[in-house]
């Protein structure tokens, strides 16, 4: 089937979700299948991955517009790569891109580094270069305790939970810019936003990787609906509102701070990264409105 032809593949009925195979859950499905083939066999996945891509863009008619894809490490980068139906390479700023399409999505994929100013010059390299109609911002996180390893969260607000500007401001408000950051509305009504293992709530950021009881107990102080923890996102919003670039943050948990094996989660983790990430994210890109909807 994987080589087979493009009628026999959107004919046959997928085992993984009972449907058919042009069906936008089936082929997420098989995606999914084929990034935990590339796990174990990098060629061999990359080459089925991209032979999927070809027998499944190829019918659909491929959007006008760019979603740019940010994420901070290189394992994220390699769980996003192969999936990529066409791919190029572009070196600008000092960052490399990834373009080409996943279903029929135009997409440009970047890493951009760890911590908030590798994500602010990133963001801003991915928008001057790409021009993309929306950002995403996708990965790792830390969980304070309403969410578990392996919860994939969309952020409904995003916030600083390392900045004070001194007495008169709040925590984690930056002078001239919202205290939140908000994503469009109408990305939070999509379905794939309601489904059981999607959270929605708050995502802090700051620049350290948060391990102790304390530090936890320090943020849940300043934000007590706190979801998740990370070093990257509240810098990507907050250059994607300066920009008026609608932005999206899609972060699946690692981790969860404060325990005492902590460490050894987010070693773990990576095994099954490689599924949750994918499929949260391609339900999203599937769902994603026209520009004019944002």
């Amino acid at each position: 089937m994987l080589f087979g032809s493009r009628r026999a593949l959107r004919a046959d009925t997928c085992h993984g979700c009972h449907s058919r195979s042009d069906n936008k859950s089936c082929q997420t499905h098989i995606h999914i299948v084929l990034q935990q083939m590339y796990q174990k066999n990098p060629l061999f996945g990359y080459l089925c991955i991209n032979k999927i891509n070809c027998l499944t863009d190829t019918h659909k008619k491929t959007t006008k517009m760019t979603t740019g894809i940010i994420v901070a490490m290189e394992k994220e980068l390699r769980l996003l790569t192969p999936s990529l139906y066409m791919p190029q390479i572009t070196e600008e700023k000092g960052f490399t891109f990834y373009s080409g399409t996943i279903g029929g999505r135009k997409v440009c994929i970047m890493k951009c580094g760890i911590g908030k100013v590798n994500a602010a010059v990133g963001t801003a390299a991915m928008i001057d270069t790409f021009h993309p109609h929306l950002i995403i911002n996708t990965g790792v996180a830390g969980g304070t305790g309403a969410a578990g390893i392996l919860d994939v969260v969309l952020a409904d607000r995003i916030a600083y939970h390392d900045i004070w500007c001194g007495p008169g401001t709040e925590e984690g408000d930056a002078a001239g810019c919202p205290r939140f950051f908000t994503p469009p509305a109408a990305v939070l009504r999509l379905p794939c936003a309601t489904v059981r293992g999607i959270k929605r709530g708050l995502v802090c950021s700051g620049d350290r990787f948060i391990s102790t009881p304390a530090e936890v107990k320090h943020i849940l102080g300043l934000y007590p609906d706190a979801l998740a923890v990370d070093m990257e996102s509240a810098a990507i919003a907050h250059v994607c509102h300066l920009r008026n670039v609608p932005f999206v943050c899609l972060r699946v948990i690692s981790d969860t701070p404060g325990a005492a094996d902590n460490i050894a989660q987010y070693e773990n983790f990576w095994e099954d990264a490689p599924r949750h990430t994918f499929e949260a994210l391609s339900a999203l890109l599937a769902e994603l409105p026209e520009q004019s909807e944002l």
